[in-house]
């Protein structure tokens, strides 16, 4: 969920501010809460598999939506407030996607061994070929395809079009994260004059899941609220490939019922363990630990389930080797 164009992101100020009302309903927790005490509680480590980097594209500042403090005033100030609040929280690596390949390289130069880095695939008549796409990848500067914002440039994901790009990501193995399900309100009025909600319908996704079986593709926001949700599951059932993340399901004010209805049926049909945890925190490194005490919170689910979503499920996903898994478990 974010803006495509950054003198757009200027105009979603005033907006945001207007979300600071919600304050009461999900702020960062307080010291005097007694977290650590809660029953089913995680402390491990942990991957955010939704993470955004910047380059002269930067939209900040600008006020968070849940605590109305105004995000950092660079993409230099956000990147390095990110890894600090990673390190706080036991974030042992972050999916990291931009709009350059460079940014992410930023990312990795400050902190290799946290960082998966992705580029976003928008408009796919202006990315680059699929060959130079090819060779970033054997180059080792791109991990991850994604996020690929089709929906907001008019595009199902199952277009054609895009078809090249997933062919050169399931051969070279690398993970492709699709945004489903909505945007920030009067999106095609801000930024994105080609956004259709019906573009960010999870179901858009079958006609690419069937062409390319063997492609690691995980949904992001899980279709959102409303039928999308709904949708995300059933494809997640017919689709055992099919993984998904939870980002902003997990710190957008007004998202609580959705993303407990969301994991409790995904729990109820046995899918739990293709649940990712993301926060897609976009310029508000902050969100990343209100996101983590929402999913702490969630007393329906064991301490073995949450470390499934917050660590176990992306490092399946992932493929990471019994190695690197040590490693992580043994960061702090």
């Amino acid at each position: 969920m974010k803006f495509f164009k950054p003198h757009f992101h200027l105009i979603t100020i005033a907006f945001l501010s207007l979300l600071t009302f919600n304050l009461a309903l999900a702020q960062e927790p307080s010291a005097g809460n007694n977290q650590e005490t809660l029953p089913g509680r995680y402390t491990g480590p942990i991957i955010d598999m939704h993470l955004h980097s910047y380059s002269v594209d930067f939209w900040g500042p600008a006020p968070s939506p849940v605590t109305g403090k105004l995000s950092p005033a660079t993409a230099k100030e956000q990147m390095e407030r990110t890894f600090e609040i990673m390190k706080e929280h036991n974030i042992v690596l972050g999916a990291v996607s931009g709009i350059s390949h460079v940014s992410g390289n930023d990312w990795a130069a400050y902190d290799r061994e946290s960082t998966l880095r992705g580029i976003e695939l928008r408009e796919p008549s202006e990315f680059m070929s699929p060959d130079s796409l090819r060779q970033l990848i054997r180059n080792g500067e791109i991990d991850m395809l994604g996020e690929v914002g089709a929906q907001y440039f008019g595009y199902s994901p199952s277009n054609p079009d895009y078809y090249p790009f997933y062919k050169i990501a399931e051969e070279e193995g690398i993970p492709v994260g699709i945004h489903t399900g909505a945007s920030f309100p009067g999106t095609p009025f801000r930024c994105c004059p080609k956004f259709r909600l019906k573009m960010g319908n999870p179901l858009l996704l079958e006609d690419l899941l069937v062409e390319f079986p063997k492609l690691k593709v995980f949904m992001m926001h899980s279709g959102g609220a409303g039928p999308y949700s709904q949708y995300a599951l059933m494809m997640m059932n017919m689709y055992p490939q099919l993984y998904t993340d939870i980002s902003i399901l997990n710190w957008i004010p007004g998202m609580e019922p959705v993303l407990e209805s969301f994991l409790k049926q995904a729990k109820q049909m046995g899918m739990l363990d293709r649940i990712l945890f993301g926060t897609d925190q976009m310029i508000w490194p902050e969100a990343i630990g209100i996101a983590i005490e929402r999913v702490n919170s969630l007393g329906f689910l064991t301490t073995e389930e949450k470390a499934g979503i917050f660590y176990h499920n992306a490092a399946q996903f992932l493929n990471l080797t019994e190695e690197v898994i040590a490693v992580h478990h043994n960061k702090r």
